[in-house]
């Protein structure tokens, strides 16, 4: 169940890398729990509605860079 939430986890991680951040992959997973209003990452894996866990569709486009949020 929690395949899906891990994927997530790993593109915001590659999302991040791509504009010079690195992270941990234990991070990411943190992250992902606070974005889904969780505690930590036990908990959201424990509680995942599994409207959250399914995997998204290929045709998704990609995230705008982290960049484009921060210049002014």
């Amino acid at each position: 169940m929690t395949t899906a939430l891990k994927d997530q986890a790993k593109r915001l991680r590659a999302r991040l890398a791509a504009d010079g951040i690195e992270i941990k992959q234990s991070l990411s997973l943190e992250l992902l729990a606070a974005v889904h209003g969780k505690a930590n990452w036990d908990t959201l894996s424990a509680t995942a509605d599994p409207l959250l866990t399914q995997t998204a569709h290929s045709s998704a486009q990609p995230a705008p860079s982290i960049a484009s949020y921060t210049q002014f």
